[in-house]
C-alpha cells in the first residue's frame, strides 16, 4: 500500500488554486463553500507549508507550485 505524505484532497485545493485567480474561483472548481476553503487552505498552510497569506489573499508557495506540476 502506499502512503503519501500528502492527502489527496489537499492536492485538488493546491490544483485549483494553481488554475484560478481567486479563492472562490477554486470553491466553485472543487464544489464547496469558499468559507470551507478558506478553513482547507489554512489548514493546508499550518501543515505543509504550501500556501502564504499576502494582502488578505491566500497564494502558493514555490513548493506548492512544485507540487502541481505534476
Amino acid at each position: 500500500m502506499l502512503d503519501f505524505p500528502v492527502p489527496p484532497d489537499f492536492c485538488f485545493v493546491l490544483k485549483a488554486f494553481n488554475d484560478t485567480k481567486s479563492l472562490r474561483e477554486a470553491a466553485i472548481v472543487l464544489n464547496i463553500d469558499p468559507g470551507a476553503l478558506a478553513r482547507k487552505v489554512a489548514k493546508i498552510s499550518n501543515d505543509f507549508n504550501f500556501f502564504y497569506k499576502e494582502e488578505n489573499k491566500w497564494l502558493l508557495t514555490e513548493e506548492g507550485k512544485r507540487l502541481v506540476q505534476w
